[in-house]
């Protein structure tokens, strides 16, 4: 059950529950975290950071002056370690999406694109990676509502000091925008408020390869702002791909086509049968057809039969007689006759062929 100060218990342990639906971040600066398990990138992230933060900035126990007292040195020490416990450099903010957060700096002293940088440098370098499921630390400079008056105010407090003096040599930019569970502010909105702060005559913008590249995200109700220079170089901010643990994608080769099924095969047999017999059925203009060869191939005839003169005299070449031509002499055509086994057997000489005269 939740108290009056919005803590509510969930097995055993205390949570803390944050006011309304969606609070929008005023006035921040930090690193927006995107990762595979935002829980465990939280915890390893805690690890990087302050690792880090301890070689870049030491704290303040390890830089106290000594003393000819020990009792003075050790009340020094001890009140330093008061002061810093009760500060914390890093807090973990909700970033409105799943596995996206938003880890907020509470060290004035640490600056988030020179940090992030350091960082992506050394892990390049080294080549060893000390996170498993973080895949992006994008440096946010400012943070405020989702609101395009709020948006443009700070964007030009951000490019004023990089494009503001025209005495310089002209810049090439570009502009990262992406929203997240929200469509109030366009896209078009972004483009007109940078390009009021810039001069585009003296400026160009060039996405093949800026110089400078202006990044605006949102998400839900909190709307994250930087301006930061060598973005392709540490590859958009990329930790896998800075130290090298970025997995090689694959591409699918195509299947193989697969075989027709028997079932199809023989459905389609008697298809084949029924044109190939239909092709048979009718000669082509270009082939002779000649009767003794069509009275040949009849399935009764199981000897040598005599031909008629007409047929036997019928010319061998059709090439220019019609296909119905050659169907009418084919019907034509007398019927092969059987001789019979007494017809076969030669006749007996009678009285008066024999008594013939000499």
């Amino acid at each position: 059950m939740a108290s009056a100060k919005g803590n509510y218990r969930k097995g055993g342990k205390k949570h803390w529950l944050e006011p309304g639906k969606s609070v929008p971040l005023h006035n921040m600066r930090g690193v927006l975290v995107s990762s595979d398990r935002a829980d465990f990138s939280k915890k390893e992230l805690y690890n990087l950071f302050n690792e880090y933060a301890d070689k870049m900035f030491p704290k303040a126990s390890e830089s106290i002056p000594e003393s000819d007292s020990i009792a003075d040195s050790l009340d020094a020490e001890i009140a330093a370690l008061k002061a810093e416990s009760k500060v914390h450099r890093f807090q973990r903010h909700d970033g409105g999406c799943k596995g996206l957060y938003f880890m907020a700096f509470q060290d004035e002293k640490i600056e988030p694109v020179s940090f992030v940088k350091h960082i992506l440098t050394d892990l390049h370098q080294t080549q060893q990676p000390k996170t498993r499921y973080t895949h992006r630390m994008v440096p946010i400079q400012r943070t405020c509502a989702v609101n395009i008056k709020e948006i443009e105010q700070h964007l030009k407090e951000l490019l004023t000091p990089v494009f503001g003096d025209l005495r310089a040599m002209p810049k090439s930019y570009a502009i990262h925008f992406k929203a997240r569970n929200n469509d109030t502010v366009l896209k078009q909105e972004v483009y007109d408020a940078v390009g009021d702060n810039i001069n585009r005559s003296f400026h160009r913008v060039s996405l093949s390869n800026p110089e400078w590249v202006i990044i605006v995200e949102i998400s839900k109700k909190t709307c994250f702002i930087c301006v930061t220079d060598e973005y392709e170089r540490y590859q958009r901010f990329n930790v896998r791909k800075m130290s090298g643990t970025e997995p090689e994608r694959t591409v699918k080769q195509p299947k193989p086509r697969v075989a027709a099924s028997s079932s199809e095969s023989v459905a389609a047999a008697p298809a084949a049968v029924a044109a190939s017999d239909d092709a048979s059925a009718v000669p082509s203009a270009s082939e002779p057809t000649s009767a003794p060869a069509a009275a040949a191939s009849s399935p009764d005839t199981d000897a040598a039969t005599p031909t008629s003169d007409a047929t036997a005299s019928a010319p061998t070449d059709d090439t220019d007689a019609a296909p119905d031509a050659k169907r009418r002499k084919l019907d034509e055509a007398p019927a092969p006759v059987q001789q019979s086994a007494a017809a076969a057997e030669p006749e007996p000489m009678t009285e008066a062929t024999s008594s013939a005269p000499g």
